[in-house]
């Protein structure tokens, strides 16, 4: 059953300390660069059931010393709340299909920067350590797939996510892989934070963008304080800084490499 299911604008492609230029990052000749809508779904268990993505193979243990998390397709592990930042992640990245070495090349940079979004909007308390690309057709934590043209992504609180490889043709190659990493931090928050969407459903009356991710007619990659609030009630180990500058913070603060696993 899914929870909410929404057309969506998802045209997010600038980072979380840039939320006071982000329509910058979207003007084409002086213009701001609308991008088609597409689909963002929440779904709970009952519906994860029937995913029709054939099982891979597990990357290990669950939850592993010295503050790391292994995430497969089988969601988030129980216990990774209770782990002290920095948490890096080793997740399985499932491809439905066999990209062309130039498209690997750019899904790669886009989990770099999905990272950096990961390791700016925790404050440093979680980032990805390590990607396992596995060999389509395949499905893992994160599962990448060209989905129909509408589609940008769905996920499962406490499970897996699966996000549209379509964004990264929407603009240039290189706002693409900046709109396919905001994709993957959206559903992503979904599925580790458990983070609601932000916009009204089909239906629904209209309310005020929050300029939040999980808005997507926001256009920002950074976090409202109401989520931010969902994050550390969940995880009660993270420690949010007040009264600096993300911009600032981000400068002096780089988020940790990312490595892949072929």
């Amino acid at each position: 059953m899914k929870i909410s299911a929404f057309a969506a604008v998802l045209c997010l492609a600038t980072s979380s300390v840039q939320a006071q230029t982000t329509l910058e990052a979207f003007k084409l000749g002086g213009d701001r660069a609308f991008l088609p809508v597409l689909f963002t779904q929440i779904k709970n268990d009952a519906a994860r059931a029937s995913m029709p993505l054939p099982r891979a193979t597990t990357i290990g243990a669950r939850v592993g010393a010295g503050g790391t998390a292994f995430l497969d397709e089988a969601g988030v592990p129980q216990g990774v709340t209770e782990i002290a930042g920095p948490i890096g992640l080793s997740m399985s990245a499932g491809l439905r299909y066999q990209p062309s070495p130039e498209e690997l090349a750019k899904i790669e940079k886009a989990f770099q920067r999905f990272s950096t979004l990961v390791w700016n909007e925790t404050w440093g308390d979680m980032y990805v350590k390590e990607v396992l690309i596995l060999k389509a057709p395949a499905t893992g934590y994160i599962t990448l797939d060209r989905l129909p043209q509408k589609e940008g992504g769905y996920a499962y609180f406490n499970g897996p996510f699966v996000v549209s490889t379509n964004l990264l043709n929407l603009m240039d190659p290189e706002t693409g892989i900046r709109i396919l990493a905001a994709g993957m931090l959206h559903e992503f928050n979904h599925s580790m934070f458990l983070l609601p969407d932000e916009y009204p459903y089909e239906g629904e009356p209209d309310l005020p963008v929050k300029m939040c991710v999980m808005d997507p007619r926001s256009r920002v990659t950074g976090l409202c304080p109401h989520c931010q609030g969902l994050i550390l009630d969940r995880f009660k180990k993270f420690l949010f800084p007040a009264g600096i500058d993300p911009k600032d913070w981000a400068a002096r603060n780089p988020a940790p490499a990312t490595s892949f696993i072929r």
